[in-house]
């Protein structure tokens, strides 16, 4: 907390040291201002950074929370069992001689025996 010669005191947070002082000075040019008045606009201000901290608190952890939720990259997929069927998948395509979606998938069904046929062939159809 900051507190001078103003009496004002104006609490650290999410606005920063260079805000604070900023608020504190421009109070103090306001000499025929009543001290209890500048302390209410400090106070005021003080409310205000405790809400925008929770508010953006709250914004983080619903961006993280769809972030960890969003799988429309990996097609519904775990970012992992993903990267698992695109090497797989990959390495089928390449050693195969008949390149199309039945060959890969009668492939790749014993690699990735965690997985129902018909979602691998979701999965495949979605890739493609």
């Amino acid at each position: 907390a900051l507190k001078e010669e103003s009496g004002l005191e104006v609490q650290g947070g999410a606005v920063g040291e260079f805000e604070e002082e900023g608020l504190r000075d421009l109070l103090m040019s306001f000499p025929l201002v009543e001290t209890v008045v500048k302390q209410e606009i400090v106070d005021q201000f003080n409310n205000l950074q405790v809400e925008y901290s929770a508010r953006v608190a709250v914004e983080r952890e619903a961006l993280a929370n769809l972030y960890v939720g969003d799988r429309s990259s990996t097609g519904g997929w775990t970012p992992s069992d993903h990267a698992t069927f695109v090497r797989l998948r990959s390495a089928v395509w390449q050693s195969s001689t008949q390149r199309n979606g039945r060959t890969v998938l009668q492939a790749l069904a014993p690699l990735l025996p965690q997985v129902l046929p018909k979602e691998l062939a979701e999965h495949e159809d979605w890739f493609c």
